[in-house]
Formats: structure tokens, sequence, C-alpha cells
């Protein structure tokens, strides 16, 4: 069977932070969730007979914040899933998680649903950087989630902001030996200043220096796991896979052709990067771009290097022509 990977989307969230872009709703209502839920399910309901022949191998629930809403709404969605579609045993199935709004019950009950990766918005370990983004956790909150998510998950994602405006890079060395994948991005939104690329490239590198040192490597442009815990989900998109995406926001690519420019342009963000032969019309360009250590060809493949993936939008605009 071909394999498939199914994306929901949960808009809801206590409060919209200021950076970002997705779509989302501050909904308090339960019975906006409720109705939400239900429209979800019958969608997905609705993509049955065209997913004949596949089986689903990973399942993320992305936001918004999907453990804002009630646990029984994911357990409802988790339960039309594997009623609609043939899912792996050993499916990857990951929920979005805030500090906040992550409890005992509703880690127990995701559990219970088959859920067995916990991906947690921490963003920062500093109070100051949090109050810049507007998030509605401290600190204290923070590590007190991801320890408890510990004595339900192995598999515990971080997610890291940096670049922040007038906030240092800070990193909970205490909290890294207990997690087994980070995610770490810089700060892009219009509303707040933007910070030089040098600054930005000095938060990158001491963020990828402190993950080394704990056994966490980077395998993404901003992407870090201890071996054997990449996010399977992630690379469904990377590596120009299938999916169906569901919910307000959601967005699907299945049967339809990957461009090569695509594959180069998704591929080279990994750092294993893409096939030579993907870009054979183009070596010329890539020896140049080696020659200036940016990019480094090993075993008929091509990669970014460290200096290539801090200036990866130049690399790919020389070989893409944008």
């Amino acid at each position: 069977m071909k394999p498939l990977s199914i994306y929901i989307h949960i808009p809801f969230c206590e409060r919209k932070c200021p950076y970002c872009d997705f779509v989302s709703d501050s909904h308090e209502s339960s019975q906006n969730h409720e109705r939400y839920v239900e429209e979800l399910c019958a969608s997905l309901q609705t993509k049955v007979k065209q997913s004949h022949g596949y089986i689903i191998n990973t399942i993320y629930f992305g936001g918004g914040t999907p453990s804002f809403i009630d646990a029984q709404y994911i357990v409802t969605i988790l339960e039309t899933i594997r009623t609609s579609f043939t899912v792996a045993p050993d499916a990857e199935i990951t929920i979005e998680c805030n500090p906040n709004s992550i409890t005992r019950e509703k880690l127990e009950a995701y559990k219970c649903a088959g859920i067995n990766r916990i991906s947690i918005g921490v963003q920062s370990f500093r109070n100051k950087t949090l109050r810049v983004l507007g998030r509605v956790h401290d600190v204290r909150q923070a590590r007190n989630a991801i320890k408890l998510a510990g004595e339900y998950f192995d598999n515990v994602s971080i997610d890291l902001i940096h670049s922040v405006p007038s906030c240092k890079v800070k990193i909970s060395r205490r909290v890294l030996k207990s997690v087994k994948h980070v995610s770490a991005y810089a700060l892009t939104s219009d509303k707040y200043e933007v910070v030089s690329d040098e600054r930005s490239i000095k938060d990158q590198t001491k963020i990828e220096k402190i993950l080394h040192k704990y056994g966490i490597e980077k395998y993404e442009i901003s992407n870090f796991a201890r071996i054997g815990y990449e996010c399977k989900h992630n690379l469904t998109y990377w590596e120009c896979g299938e999916w169906l995406g569901f919910g307000e926001g959601a967005k699907s690519h299945f049967n339809e052709p990957w461009s090569d420019n695509d594959k180069i342009m998704m591929g080279l963000r990994l750092v294993r990067g893409v096939p030579q032969v993907l870009l054979e019309s183009k070596m010329t360009e890539v020896r140049r771009l080696a020659a200036l250590g940016l990019l480094k060809i090993e075993k008929e493949r091509v990669m970014c290097t460290g200096r290539g993936f801090m200036i990866h939008n130049q690399v790919l605009g020389k070989l893409l022509d944008f």
C-alpha cells in the first residue's frame, strides 16, 4: 500500500499570538468546537474512496492550539480516521500543545486514543521573550508541561523561536535531557522589528551548538532530533510525499505530480540533500556554490553546508532562478 499522511487543523486558541500567520481564532464556545469537529469528521468520510490502496503512516494535529479544545474532540476525530482509513499499527500520531493547556487528564486521553508524539509550543525559556511574543504561558509552566508530558510519552518535541528583537536566546539544559526533538525558527513577522542577518545567524548557531552537545542533531534547516526521532510527518512534506489536509486552514497534496524544482526546494531543506541527478542541468551553478562553501556533493547527493543553510534562500535563488 502507498504511504499517506493526514493533517488535521484545529484553529482554536486561547489567544492568538501577534506573530502568528496561521488560520486561528479565539473561540471560547464549546458549541463552536463541537460544530467544527462534526464538520471535520464529515469531511474525513468524503475521502474514503480516494484513499483506497493507501495506508496512513502519520497523523498530525496542528493549530491553532489542538490542546485548547476538549480532549474528547481529539478522540472523536481519531476514531473517525480509524474507521474511515487504513492506519498503520505503528503510525506516528502527533498533537501540538501549549504549556498552559496541557493537563494530566488530556495527556491520558491522548495516550489512550493512540497519540504517541507531543509537540509543545515553548518558544522561549525567558519570560521577557515570552511576553514580547505575546505568549499566554511562562517558563515555569513550560518546564512543568514538558515534565508532565514525559510521564506519558517517550517522544516529546518542543518549538523555539529565536531572532526576537531585544531578547537573548536561552535554552534550559535540564529540559533538553528529556526531549527527543526540537524545532527552532527565526521570528518572521512584519509586526516586529527585523533583526540583522548577523544576529539571526548568531542565534541559530548558538542553538545548534547547544543541541549538538545534548545529542540532538540537525536533520532539516530548522529541525533537530535524537537518532530515530525525526518527525515522520514533516518528512512527508520535505520528501514530497502525499497528504490529505482537513480543517479550516488545511491543504492537501494528493494524486498530484511534484516538479523537479519543488523536489529541489524541499529536499535541500534536509541535511541529506537531494540526488545529484535532480540537479544535472544545473551542475555548473552547483559547482560554483560548492567552491564558495555553500553546497557539497557526497555519494551522488547535493546538500547544503552549514554556511549554505544560513543563507538558504539565496542558495535556492541561484539554483532555481528566483
